[in-house]
């Protein structure tokens, strides 16, 4: 072959290699995220349990919601902080709605505390913490 038709060939070669090496990473990333579920998204136990250690409750309401939209499916102890979570969220209502003079939606958030302190499991002292927190306006 003559030099001058070589040059082409070979930089066509070349970009080729790099195009199939793109590809090829590409599905081996996608290979992975099927095959290890690790690599869900999603906040775990721990992300929860550091937070409500630090007193942070309304990240918990967040990782809570981004949880659900995600589709996680919580083992017991997640379903504990989500307890956690829900129960921040009711008391916080409630207290706005005493505020405001909303007695109606005052006892419906109350309802929803409740039952999300049922599900705090061997949380329940947080609910304590929670309502001292709340009262002192924080």
């Amino acid at each position: 072959m003559k030099e001058s038709m070589r040059k082409p060939v070979l930089f066509f070669m070349d970009l080729m290699v790099v195009f199939l090496a793109v590809i090829l990473t590409i599905e081996l990333i996608a290979i992975a995220g099927f095959t290890f579920p690790f690599m869900e998204t999603g906040h775990r136990t721990s992300a929860f349990l550091r937070r409500i250690q630090d007193q942070e409750y309304q990240k918990c309401v967040e990782y809570y919601y981004e949880n659900e939209a995600n589709g996680v499916e919580p083992d017991e102890e997640l379903k504990e902080c989500y307890g956690v979570a829900k129960y921040y969220e009711a008391a916080w209502q409630r207290m706005r709605y005493l505020a405001s003079g909303e007695q109606v939606l005052a006892k419906e958030a109350e309802a929803g505390m409740e039952a999300a302190a049922e599900e705090m499991g061997e949380l329940q002292p947080v609910r304590e913490r929670i309502d001292e927190i709340l009262k002192q306006g924080r």
